[in-house]
């Protein structure tokens, strides 16, 4: 039943990692701190030829799995790790139809595996290193592990440690994935309710009061490092990914949600704030209400560009390019994407 399914889901995943192969934005930030984490001993970025710079405004688990890689393929080898998540993707699937398996049966398992191996909203991400392939990984892992747990009595085996890690590591990828244990470990008491006869007792829930401590104990040495470093307290990562002391730019941010609708105009105007110059043209009718807006508007973007683009060049000069990143060479594109069909799979993407 699986093999047919697998190819086409790996046959896809393969064609979207060489001809919408991504290498640039976040990928390089967190390349950076791989590299920096690894030659330095400093969780931080590179600017120029100066020793790196710790931060804080991204979380550890995606970093750490990067270093993992650069120690098995070598530095910046990003298509490598692009065919690695193409196989943690798969196994995504295989997750997500042994769940609908367990629950509903036989069909349902072949119907979810199809479903899940072709969807291009999911598939698509295995051709960017970020972060979303993973935690995809990790929330359908929780998920049949946690209906593996209730079969197998609700108490302390396998099924737990699978869910405690899973849940874990989850958080230390996005910070929004504290959502996750917050809907899991009630479910868990919800469990244990059930199985006791609706009798909550302290040795019943001691698994579940395990599990959720070990989930947040891996926060703590970075939450210890944030504050031995930077003297805050930030457990998880900054809402506007800025380091302590920088400016936030609530009032561009402010401007910027009145108008934008689609992923393109993340990508082509919103991202570009303090790296690059930001130009009317990129900007879509929708954002201007009169022509009087409109020259207003440019000009306050023509005063930008001339004095507050603050990010040295050398920032971006240190970062690895996306062609030099890659080999073999997979066609890196950019948006607009080349097909109708990439160009739907980019509308979901998020600002990370």
């Amino acid at each position: 039943m699986g093999c047919a399914p697998l190819a086409a889901g790996l046959t896809l995943r393969l064609w979207y990692v060489l001809h919408a192969g991504r290498v640039e934005g976040d990928t390089l930030i967190y390349g950076s701190i791989a590299k920096n984490w690894l030659q330095h001993g400093i969780y931080g970025f590179t600017l120029g030829q100066d020793i790196p710079k710790p931060t804080l405004i991204r979380l550890p688990g995606y970093p750490l799995f990067l270093a993992v890689c650069f120690r098995l393929f070598g530095f910046d080898r990003y298509v490598a790790i692009m065919y690695l998540q193409c196989a943690i993707d798969l196994c995504t699937c295989l997750l997500i139809s042994a769940l609908s398996g367990r629950l509903f049966g036989h069909r349902s398992a072949k119907a979810a595996l199809w479903l899940a191996v072709l969807c291009p909203f999911t598939a698509i991400y295995a051709a960017a290193p970020l972060t979303e392939t993973l935690t995809l990984f990790t929330i359908a892992l929780i998920w049949y592990s946690l209906e593996r747990w209730q079969s197998a009595g609700a108490a302390f085996n396998r099924w737990l440690l699978a869910i405690t890690v899973a849940m874990a590591y989850s958080v230390l990828l996005r910070p929004e994935q504290g959502l996750l244990p917050a809907t899991v470990v009630p479910a868990m008491i919800w469990i244990v309710w059930q199985k006791t006869g609706r009798r909550l007792s302290l040795p019943n829930l001691r698994p579940i009061a395990l599990s959720a401590i070990c989930v947040v104990l891996p926060l703590a040495p970075w939450a210890i490092r944030n504050w031995r470093t930077f003297h805050v307290i930030q457990p998880l990562a900054p809402r506007n990914a800025t380091d302590p002391g920088e400016s936030v730019p609530t009032g561009f941010q402010h401007w910027y949600r009145s108008w934008a609708i689609d992923f393109a105009s993340t990508e082509q105007f919103y991202w570009n704030y303090d790296s690059t110059e930001l130009r009317i043209d990129e900007l879509p009718t929708r954002a201007f209400d009169s022509e009087d807006q409109y020259e207003r508007t440019a000009a306050l973007l023509s005063d930008y560009n001339q004095k507050n683009n603050a990010t040295p060049p050398s920032i971006n000069a240190s970062r690895p390019s996306p062609s030099s990143a890659l080999t073999p060479t997979p066609s890196v594109t950019t948006s607009p994407f080349p097909s109708p069909v990439l160009r739907t799979c980019s509308s979901v993407r998020a600002p990370r």
